[in-house]
């Protein structure tokens, strides 16, 4: 009986206890509700703080560098003070080819500085660049590069803008060869270079001011450039330009003063990166980097040939006239790459482009005069040529009348050519000689023509010897128009007949890419 009294009083305490407590929390929570401030009515109420960030990790430094080896590659970085305009601070990234001990390869004294590109500072660590990478691992030569602050607002200022002198940062690239050089107990040698966009125009500006410490050069789209003092330095170079580039004339003047002072030096123009969503000529595409890894991996081969030492131009093995090639393999690259202006048949009717293998169509591009070279234009011939297609340009000049005569006797050479008799053939044309484009192929009766592309072209022509409109119940070819502005077309049935709205203001490159292949695709209208 006493057991069960002694339960239940140990209960009532327990109760007693849980109902004092509650009375506790009832009133902390009305004193804490009378202290809340009173908002006025429709006030916002303010969210919740977020929790606190972990702390960044700490910067590597000289002494304690971020490293990893990846695929045979040490991939390094560090920063380091340097007190310059933009840059308080600022990191090296470096790239060694090592072994699978992590030891340097004999192939690591070869180095190649990479000067970036203005605003590459804020989405890409130095180092990180899959083809600076993919360069590093494929020669077996070691690279660096350095994470730059630039606004291109001080572009033409000497003392602030990175790719002069006068900026300060040439120091600091020689400095850093020197720092990696003794980290990894490398022999010293001259360093190759290469750049994108103001980084091209840092890789010139870097010969002329110290030609005794590069062995050569290769950019992409540079344009601010100083010229050497001496008379010639003898460097190698390559110089190229997406045409349509600002720099593209600067890069080729450039190329003509110093092959003048007897400097090897090459320059070329190439297609836009197909794969950009925006309309850009300027920014390096695929050819560019193919270019430039042979050209880049044939002057380490020389070199290494050469005891580590550029040999005399007069001892190189490969050129044609005033090009110099450093190896056999880049000699046939360059002879086979696309050009802006194509050699002109024997005929003197029609030029044609290089293209890869036999081919397996056959495209007959009309254009005139003005624009003959438009990049658009010159970007339709690169992508065909990529393709695996046999481009043929077909220049009537402006006068669209006696272009006629020209585009028939040019077409029915090409259509008769030995070397393409057995390829299916695609039409394609520009402006006004869209017009003869597609008057001529649906005249022609000699051979079967797949399809006619035409862009920005007049259906309709009060002259009725160019009006398509006139011949078009003639031919049952198909055929598709792009205009800038449809208007009356959009709803407008014609057979065997497209017409496609291509606004030029929502063009990228992209888009562009997919046109130029879509006009050698056999689909039905």
């Amino acid at each position: 009986m006493q057991q069960n009294n002694g339960k239940k009083r140990t209960f009532q305490i327990l109760i007693t206890i849980c109902v004092v407590l509650g009375v506790i929390r009832i009133a902390m929570f009305i004193q804490e509700y009378r202290e809340r401030p009173v908002l006025p009515p429709g006030a916002a109420v303010a969210p919740a703080k977020p929790p606190p960030k972990p702390p960044k990790p700490p910067e590597p430094t000289e002494d304690k560098p971020e490293e990893k080896i990846e695929n045979g590659l040490l991939i390094g970085r560090f920063t380091f003070k340097a007190s310059l305009p933009f840059n308080e601070t600022s990191a090296v990234g470096y790239l060694i080819p090592v072994d699978d001990a992590g030891k340097p390869l004999p192939g690591a004294a070869d180095m190649i500085f990479y000067a970036p590109v203005g605003g590459e500072w804020r989405r890409t660590k130095p180092g990180a660049q899959p083809w600076l990478q993919r360069l590093a691992r494929e020669n077996s030569c070691s690279a660096f590069t350095l994470q730059i602050s630039s606004d291109i607002d001080f572009t033409d200022e000497r003392k602030i803008y990175y790719i002069y002198p006068e900026a300060g940062w040439f120091d600091v690239i020689f400095k850093m060869q020197r720092k990696i050089a003794k980290r990894f107990n490398l022999p010293e040698r001259k360093l190759i270079i290469t750049g994108i966009s103001a980084g091209g125009s840092m890789a010139q500006n870097l010969i002329a001011a110290h030609p005794e410490k590069i062995d050569g050069a290769v950019w992409n789209g540079g344009s601010r450039y100083d010229m050497p003092s001496r008379k010639s330095d003898h460097i190698p170079r390559l110089m190229i330009n997406t045409w349509g580039c600002p720099g593209e004339k600067p890069s080729a003047e450039l190329t003509d003063q110093l092959r003048q002072r007897g400097v090897p030096a090459l320059f070329t123009a190439i297609g836009a990166d197909p794969e950009l969503k925006l309309l850009n000529h300027h920014n390096p595409g695929p050819d560019y980097y193919f270019l430039m890894e042979k050209y880049i991996a044939g002057l380490i081969r020389l070199r290494r040939e050469n005891n580590g030492k550029m040999p005399p131009l007069k001892e190189w093995k490969h050129r044609d006239g005033l090009d110099y090639f450093p190896d056999a393999e880049f000699a046939e690259v360059w002879r086979k790459r696309l050009t802006v202006q194509p050699p002109m048949d024997r005929s003197g009717l029609f030029g044609v482009y290089p293209h890869p293998g036999a081919g397996d169509r056959l495209a007959i591009v009309f254009t005139e005069k003005s624009n003959a070279e438009n990049p658009l234009t010159l970007d339709l011939f690169y992508h065909l040529s990529r393709r695996g297609t046999v481009p043929v340009s077909i220049n009537i000049g402006d006068d669209l009348l006696g272009g006629s005569v020209r585009g028939r006797r040019a077409l029915a050479a090409v259509m008769g050519d030995e070397r393409w008799k057995k390829l299916p053939v695609y039409v394609v044309g520009f402006g006004g000689a869209g017009q003869v484009a597609a008057i001529e192929a649906m005249r022609y009766s000699g051979r079967e023509i797949k399809k006619i592309t035409l862009f920005d072209t007049v259906y309709d022509s009060p002259f009725p010897d160019i009006s398509i409109a006139n011949h078009r119940a003639s031919s049952r070819i198909p055929l598709r128009i792009y205009l800038n502005n449809i208007g009356e077309f959009a709803g407008r049935k014609i057979p065997d007949t497209e017409f496609l709205n291509a606004s030029s203001s929502s063009l990228t490159n992209q888009s562009w890419h997919a046109r130029c292949v879509a006009t050698v695709e056999p689909e039905t209208l």
